[in-house]
């Protein structure tokens, strides 16, 4: 049927198996579309029983819809199943009236925010529980499928208009011609859609809605408008459209039936302070109310944007608070933050003041002219040469050409006590935080790490520490980055001469008070379970071998393998935590300065020894694997010649393949 009909599609014939449906706007065109389809069924010999057709009718059931002059609605045979529908009972019955609500879900506006309730108890692995919100849901719809509107039947290819609104909830659009509804859409969100930004979100609905019509909207000129129902001011830095929505938000909520919703407790509605633009502040703060959903969504963009990455919740807490205020947002932002999905997965250059960071992309391989010209570019050249450097006693900062750049420079290098990474502590904390941060940019935005660099860096010189109570690019500058997010308005400063500096000292001073205090505590709780042992020059002392991926590996393989090596002799107290050892001739790559925590108080005689020649370290204190005996010889595609080597103090059934020329 299909194939013979084909000519007249879309023209005035639907067909549908062997149903045969012909429409036209007048009596004329009806009857020569009428002659022309007969004269086809009869030309290719189909047959249709007289008593099962109907001619001229004003009014038609046409799969489960009613079509007639005024446009489409539902069959009110459906319509009384629906309402004579009893609560389901198990996800199938679900799953059944979803099926039936989901055919006219184009006559209902918002259908997929009102079944989700229902369409999670049809997930696998979900126990069945048939609560308040699943009860309410399903009456509502019914009772949206019981009034459901007449919908408009399409009139030629103008005058089309589509309405999107997109939310953290999902989808909505609505197609329009002459200011009348064709058909309504929506969907949830996806789960990776759950971490778009609104103005992703908005993209997203746009395509949705084009795609979902592309049949009656390709080739025609149609016009898309977008509800300004949304916080699309976040990004777009002007917030005229965030106010409008918090004002009216302000003033639904403080009506005689949402004002027990809001959590105000006892207090009253004086506590706010309405400025001239009407809206509501609370100690200098906007007043976020409940409705509205906004709490939700200022929390969705301050943690998901890419100016942010994914802060902790105190960091987020004290970004906020500058801005927002709203009964229990403390907890309310912890939770957010802790029910996160991307947050539940996963060279620094940091200065000591105000704690503000550079993160620069840098291989293993580069050598110290790249690491110099990398120093000179963006440390040197943007905030001066530094009083003193920090750093651990990579072969790079310990080189020669290193150490007489700085003493040209007039700076004095701080190399860390070996294998005591504690004592630049900042930078292994920042490191880490580093990690975590581009972790959750790759999850939530792909491609490469070093990519993100940028972003991550202005995030976290814009989010705040607790050592300081600020962010550090405020501590920097004294105020905080310019971003999407952020959108007060920042001036010029008005500080000149003696005043500007007198604030800056005071700013400087009260950033070292806190830091001075963060330290005193940090302090406290260090030392209540830590208890440094005092050595004398002359003692003797074990020293603990670096506890890293070749000993674990070794102690795997090698049960009797030694934690300490040693004694040794303390020859001189460097300070009150570093001590320095007389080391043999074979242990001459390794720097001889320790930390207190790595070395044991030896009690044995002096003429009890570990012998090294039994223990291989490189310069690190790490065991080294020493091949003994060369077992096999084999070639490699490659035609790299390999040699199978038994290992020191492994088992015999442990082999490995080594290259010759690491023979």
């Amino acid at each position: 049927m299909n194939r013979v009909c084909r000519p007249f599609f879309d023209k005035f014939v639907i067909v549908f198996i062997d149903d045969i449906l012909i429409y036209s706007k007048n009596k004329e065109e009806h009857e020569e579309h009428l002659r022309i389809i007969l004269e086809l069924l009869q030309k290719e010999k189909l047959y249709a029983k007289f008593s099962k057709c109907e001619f001229w009718l004003d009014s038609v059931k046409f799969l489960g819809h009613v079509i007639n002059s005024q446009g489409v609605h539902i069959d009110p045979a459906k319509v009384e199943a629906i309402k004579n529908w009893t609560a389901p009972k198990t996800p199938t019955e679900v799953r059944q009236f979803l099926g039936l609500a989901g055919y006219y879900r184009r006559f209902i506006e918002g259908f997929s925010l009102i079944a989700k309730p229902l369409t999670k108890l049809t997930q696998k692995n979900k126990t069945y529980e048939w609560g308040e919100e699943e009860k309410e849901a399903f009456q509502l719809l019914k009772d949206k499928l019981c009034s459901a509107p007449i919908l408009a039947l399409l009139e030629g290819s103008k005058y089309f208009f589509v309405y999107c609104d997109a939310s953290l909830k999902g989808y909505g659009a609505v197609l329009m011609q002459r200011e009348k509804v064709i058909a309504y859409a929506s969907r949830q969100l996806r789960t990776h859609e759950e971490n778009y930004m609104t103005h992703d979100l908005e993209l997203g609905v746009v395509v949705f809605a084009l795609r979902l019509w592309r049949h009656d909207l390709y080739g025609v000129k149609c016009t898309e408008r977008e509800k300004p129902l949304r916080v699309r001011s976040l990004v777009l830095t002007d917030h005229k459209d965030l106010m409008q929505q918090i004002l009216e938000a302000q003033f639904k909520s403080l009506k005689e039936g949402n004002v027990q919703k809001e959590d105000l407790g006892r207090m009253q509605k004086q506590i706010f302070e309405i400025r001239s633009n009407g809206i509501r502040y609370h100690d200098k703060r906007i007043w976020l109310p409940l409705l509205g959903g906004l709490r939700k969504l200022i929390m969705h963009e301050s943690h998901k944007y890419k100016y942010s990455i994914h802060p902790g919740s105190t960091k987020m807490f004290q970004d906020l608070r500058k801005l927002y205020w709203w009964p229990n947002m403390k907890a309310n932002i912890a939770t957010y933050v802790s029910q996160c999905l991307t947050c539940a997965k996963f060279k620094v250059i940091v200065d000591r003041l105000t704690k503000s960071a550079h993160f620069f992309p840098k291989k293993k391989t580069d050598s110290i002219e790249k690491l110099v010209e990398l120093y000179l570019k963006e440390i040197v050249c943007k905030h001066g040469v530094p009083v003193s450097v920090i750093s651990d006693r990579d072969s790079l900062f310990t080189s020669r050409f290193w150490v007489s750049l700085q003493k040209a420079l007039g700076t004095q290098l701080d190399l860390s006590t070996a294998y005591h990474p504690e004592i630049d502590g900042q930078s292994k904390k920042t490191i880490q935080m580093l990690e975590d941060m581009l972790r959750a940019c790759v999850i939530d935005f792909g491609n490469s790490w070093d990519m993100h660099l940028p972003l991550v860096e202005f995030s976290y010189n814009n989010s705040y520490h607790a050592s300081i109570k600020a962010a550090p690019f405020e501590a920097l500058y004294g105020r905080k980055y310019r971003s999407p997010f952020c959108w007060n308005e920042v001036g010029e400063s008005q500080l000149t001469g003696p005043k500007l500096v007198r604030e800056t000292t005071e700013k400087i001073v009260q950033i070292k008070n806190r830091l001075l205090t963060a330290w005193s505590q940090q302090k406290s709780y260090a030392d209540l379970k830590r208890r440094l042992t005092k050595f004398k020059v002359g003692d003797k002392v074990m020293l603990k071998v670096s506890p890293w991926r070749g000993v674990k590996h070794f102690v795997k393989h090698g049960k009797l393998s030694p934690q300490f090596i040693g004694p040794f002799k303390v020859i001189e107290r460097i300070r009150p935590v570093a001590y320095k050892l007389e080391l043999p001739d074979k242990l001459h790559g390794i720097h001889d300065t320790f930390h207190v925590s790595n070395l044991k108080r030896c009690f044995m005689n002096d003429d009890v020894v570990i012998p090294l020649d039994e223990v291989k370290l490189d310069d690190k204190l790490h065991f080294v694997e020493e091949p003994v005996e060369i077992i096999n010889r084999e070639k490699q595609v490659s035609s790299t010649l390999c040699k199978k080597t038994r290992d020191k103090a492994r088992q015999a059934s442990r082999r490995r393949f080594l290259k010759e020329g690491k023979l």
